[in-house]
């Protein structure tokens, strides 16, 4: 995900399963997976590609078991498995909708760090995420931040087929061709707005903020 030949509008190609929110929700997770198929050499990952459409954190209570497993899959099977972006992977959304408490209750303040601690006051620093330098002893990040930090690498949609787009939500009013998609260089920040240009100035984060509000508005009429 890191590595600049998956592009930022990822090209795939039929068949392929696509899941969509998963939002902690670990057990719908294996259920569908038992009910259609599972990623690995004893299901169909051989001959069918799997497509998640983002939001995987976040409202239910299994987060870190959710994300974890679908990257321990996407390092198993890169060109196989799919994930792109949901707004609620972003570290000023997910810090509000749970991911963030998750981590810290589960984990804890001390034990909830990643790594950069190895050795003591003076040991070796732990390597950034995506070669993003390194981190010192008193820099030691927790598993919610770099976990965040992987996240600004996330493709922001598929195609399939040249035919089918895929992504979480919906194409920005400046969008008119899914190259201008493809040509947004990553990583990509939400908490200042993200890809500005590509949204008509309102930017990924932006966008979902309103839609949640606006959501809210038409649930409560």
């Amino acid at each position: 995900m890191c590595d600049p030949c998956f592009e930022t509008c990822a090209e795939l190609s039929a068949p392929v399963k696509i899941f969509g929110d998963l939002h902690g929700q670990f057990g719908d997770l294996m259920r569908l997976f038992e009910e259609y198929g599972s990623p690995n050499t004893a299901g169909d990952i051989t001959y069918i590609d799997y497509l998640f459409l983002g939001d995987y954190v976040d409202r239910g209570s299994h987060s870190l078991e959710t994300i974890c497993l679908l990257l321990a899959l996407k390092v198993e099977y890169p060109r196989s498995v799919h994930l792109i972006r949901g707004n609620h992977e972003a570290a000023d959304i997910n810090a509000l909708f749970g991911f963030r408490l998750e981590c810290l209750e589960r984990l804890g303040d001390e034990d909830g760090i990643w790594w950069g601690a190895s050795g003591g006051e003076g040991g070796e620093a732990g390597a950034g995420v995506c070669g993003q330098g390194r981190l010192g002893d008193k820099d030691s990040i927790w598993v919610w931040r770099r976990i965040n930090a992987l996240f600004n690498w996330l493709p922001l949609a598929a195609l399939i087929e040249g035919k089918i787009l895929c992504m979480h939500g919906g194409i920005g009013r400046c969008i008119d061709q899914i190259d201008q998609i493809s040509a947004l260089q990553r990583p990509i920040t939400m908490e200042d707005g993200g890809p500005r240009g590509g949204a008509g100035g309102m930017g990924m984060a932006a966008t979902a903020a309103v839609l949640e509000t606006t959501l809210r508005r038409y649930c409560a009429t």
